[in-house]
């Protein structure tokens, strides 16, 4: 079951050095409990992605406009965390999210 999602960008907040594009979610269905948290700032961009139900798995990624992942995790209890710089020639990075059953 791949169900990975593309983030939507939440809050934005201005600081003196630069954007930071911060959001926290629950993208899972019911019953499934989970936690993903993703953003960017300037040319960083992370996922974080957790999900509490019982055997179940968390996956993470970050991939750049051409579907090139930059970084990807998955791990079977607790966080899995990807983040990524930006280079110029990605064009721009996008966060996603997975579980799976184990």
């Amino acid at each position: 079951m791949l169900l990975m999602k593309k983030y939507v960008v939440g809050a934005m907040l201005f600081t003196g050095v630069g954007v930071v594009s911060a959001s926290i979610s629950h993208p899972a269905p019911s019953p499934l409990i989970d936690i993903w948290s993703h953003g960017t700032s300037g040319n960083y961009c992370w996922s974080n992605y957790y999900i509490q139900t019982s055997n179940y798995g968390s996956q993470s990624a970050v991939r750049n406009i051409y579907g090139i992942t930059l970084d990807a995790t998955k791990n079977n209890y607790g966080w899995a965390n990807s983040a990524a710089n930006k280079s110029w020639y990605d064009v721009r990075i996008d966060a996603f999210w997975n579980y799976y059953r184990f």
